[in-house]
């Protein structure tokens, strides 16, 4: 059943991924990446009873809440990108996921881990490092370093999966978007 639940979440996460990548408009941004961390929460019950994961899935919705709230107070407004950008990044994405597949093997030796995890995993940092770095407003980096941090957060909860693991990456997601969602506004003295 875990399996089975964790098998679905691979496909889930990777299906709302690919939508957080080719759509622009920042309230599709935040429920897609509130999706995203439905389904890292059902992935994360491999390891960690529900009572626990739930931790993660807190402080991750948390998260996009201040995102939102930030996005919202600071007027940005993100451009529709256009049908050749668009098809652009489906190639990319389905490119990516395919060389995903196909390096699995020499990184599953490497990091001692299962293969579900190094493909989620490497797929949220490579998707993540792109959007973090290719997008010109402020919340799609924001939401770039979130997914980037969830594929390195996936790695590390598997290699080490106590409760001081999964709670220290649930406050490094908060701490990540407060710090980058608010920065330090200078003040003019009038």
């Amino acid at each position: 059943m875990i399996e089975s639940l964790s098998s679905f979440a691979i496909f889930f996460i990777m299906g709302v991924l690919g939508l957080n990548f080719l759509f622009s408009a920042w309230r599709i941004n935040l429920v897609v990446l509130s999706l995203q961390f439905v389904g890292i929460f059902f992935y994360l019950t491999r390891w960690y009873p529900i009572e626990q994961s739930i931790i993660y899935l807190l402080s991750a919705l948390f998260s996009i809440s201040i995102l939102g709230l930030a996005v919202i107070r600071s007027g940005e407004i993100a451009r529709d990108l256009t049908v050749s950008q668009t098809l652009n990044r489906l190639f990319i994405y389905v490119f990516l996921v395919l060389a995903l597949f196909l390096v699995r093997y020499p990184l599953e030796e490497f990091f001692q881990i299962s293969r579900l995890t190094i493909i989620l995993s490497m797929s949220l940092i490579v998707i993540g490092l792109i959007m973090a770095f290719d997008a010109s407003e402020m919340f799609k980096r924001i939401i770039g370093f979130l997914t980037l941090f969830s594929g390195f957060q996936l790695i590390f909860m598997e290699i080490d999966q106590t409760l001081v693991t999964l709670s220290s990456q649930s406050v490094i997601n908060l701490l990540l978007v407060y710090f980058l969602a608010h920065p330090a506004k200078q003040e003019t003295v009038e």
